[in-house]
Formats: C-alpha cells, sequence, structure tokens
C-alpha cells in the first residue's frame, strides 16, 4: 500500500524521465502486500470464519477494479487539459483508505489480544474456567 502511495505521488510530481522511471521502479511493488492481506485476516477471525472473509476480501478487490479503471478514466478526460496528473495523485491518495483500515484493524485486533492474555492470566491465578470469559471477548460481548 505504501508503494502504491509512492506510485502516485512520485508519477504526479515526475519532472524528468529519470523521476518516471523511479516512479515506475517503486511501482513494480505495488503489489507485494497483495498475498499478505488475506493472510492477516485470517490470522483475526476464527476458523468458521475465514470463507466470509476471504469471499468478502474478493468481492471488494473486484468491485474495485471494475470501479477504477472506469472513474480514473473519466477524471483524466476532464482534467486532462488543465491538471494531466491529478489522476496519479488521486491514486496515491485514495490508497490511504486501505492503509489506514489495516492499520486500525491491527491496533484493534492486537488490544483484543491484550486483552484476552490479560483475561486468561487473572482468572488462571485465581482457579477459574477462562474458556466461557475468552470466547464472550471474540464475540464482542463483554464490556467493561
Amino acid at each position: 500500500m505504501v508503494f502504491n502511495i509512492l506510485y502516485g505521488y512520485l508519477h504526479a510530481f515526475a519532472n524528468s524521465t529519470i523521476g518516471l522511471y523511479i516512479a515506475g521502479f517503486v511501482g513494480c511493488f505495488r503489489n507485494i502486500s497483495q498475498p499478505l492481506i488475506p493472510a492477516m485476516l485470517a490470522k483475526m477471525v476464527s476458523d468458521d470464519e475465514h470463507g466470509v472473509v476471504f469471499a468478502f476480501e474478493a468481492s471488494v478487490q473486484n468491485l474495485g477494479g471494475l470501479i477504477s479503471p472506469v472513474l480514473l478514466n473519466s477524471i483524466y478526460r476532464k482534467t486532462v487539459q488543465t491538471q494531466p496528473n491529478l489522476v496519479f495523485i488521486m491514486i496515491g491518495t485514495l490508497s490511504f483508505i486501505p492503509l489506514t483500515l489495516t492499520t486500525v484493524l491491527q491496533v484493534i485486533n492486537r488490544y483484543t489480544r491484550q486483552m484476552e492474555q490479560q483475561v486468561a492470566g487473572s482468572t488462571e491465578k485465581e482457579g477459574i474456567d477462562n474458556k466461557g470469559m475468552v470466547a464472550m471477548i471474540d464475540m464482542g460481548t463483554m464490556t467493561d
């Protein structure tokens, strides 16, 4: 995702041929994170939810693949005379959305794991069976 942001902005603000080559080189690494996203999502959900998460991720990815060419081509056609680099600025800017969502999901996942460890640790000290409490945290039914 970071490479996609860099590619958009480097391509938009390239003033020379070497700048375009650098943007193209950085753009080669744009798809590195695509296999990592399903792996990260698989760690965040239980085993019985993998199919739902993978289906949703594939649907969003395919929807973006259908909408983005139409959207970006129409924007380019309208702005090619006045601001020809606007499309690349939009590519870089729109890439902040998945970067932000991924960061938020990682923070939430880390917080949930810490809460599960705290519950497991405190109940083990007291000799309480903690499987039900951990299941309630996973389901989101337990509140502070």
